[in-house]
């Protein structure tokens, strides 16, 4: 909810937008009019939809450092990703994806468990009726390379 796009409706001089840029920006995403300073500012698509640059921007981000440095995924590797509908999880599920990795996605609905096998999740797990713990013990047995957990709490318990 911090983050945002918007038009610029004034600058200071040492800015690198003016008024009229769209910008996609971290401070203030609640707000009508905000004051943003340029470094936390990003030139976006005139035509694009806000909700995607501003997802793109963060959880893109997010999901793209985790896969990519601070756990890099490798062609073959099986990945678990968390809440894999979510903005963070559906980004996660299509860098993995993209590296040639096995997904293993949890959701918390039947509807989601359709919108997971559009993304591309391999073996979606609706927690609410599979322990993912027994799925990973049963189907899995030589372990995962990734867990992407994006919800918190306890993961196997």
């Amino acid at each position: 909810g911090a983050e945002g796009v918007g038009v610029v409706v004034a600058a200071g001089a040492e800015a690198d937008y003016a008024a009229g840029d769209r910008v996609a920006f971290i401070g203030g995403g609640y707000s009508e009019y905000t004051r943003v300073k340029a470094r936390l500012c990003n030139a976006v698509d005139e035509g694009g939809d806000a909700a995607e640059q501003t997802a793109a921007r963060v959880s893109g981000l997010t999901a793209a450092v985790a896969l990519g440095h601070t756990a890099p995924v490798t062609s073959g590797d099986v990945v678990v990703v968390t809440a894999c509908c979510g903005a963070t999880g559906s980004f996660a599920v299509q860098l993995a994806k993209a590296a040639g990795a096995s997904v293993v996605g949890t959701v918390g609905s039947a509807a989601k468990v359709d919108a997971a096998k559009q993304l591309g999740v391999d073996r979606v797990l609706n927690y609410r009726h599979e322990s993912l713990a027994d799925v990973l013990a049963a189907e899995y047995p030589g372990g995962v390379d990734v867990a992407y957990e994006g919800v918190g709490g306890a993961l196997l318990g």
